[in-house]
């Protein structure tokens, strides 16, 4: 199972100040989810920091993260 990283993705990540292994811990632990629009799902956790949603879908074994954004 491999996280892949969009373009879009890397730029929000970067500009956010977001890791991977935040990332990770909310597409594998998330504190709920819900369907997004074109297959996508939408993963929300609770940080110190705030709500960090993680947008992503799911091809074969594979997570392609779209977009990250911090809620709060």
């Amino acid at each position: 199972m491999a996280i892949i990283l969009t373009h879009h993705a890397r730029e929000r990540m970067a500009f956010r100040g977001v890791s991977q292994e935040m990332i990770e811990e909310v597409i594998f632990t998330p504190d709920w989810t819900k369907p997004g629009p074109a297959n996508r799902i939408l993963a929300f956790k609770r940080t110190p920091r705030g709500l960090l949603k993680i947008v992503y879908r799911v091809e074969g074994a594979d997570h392609i993260i779209v977009s990250v954004i911090w809620e709060d």
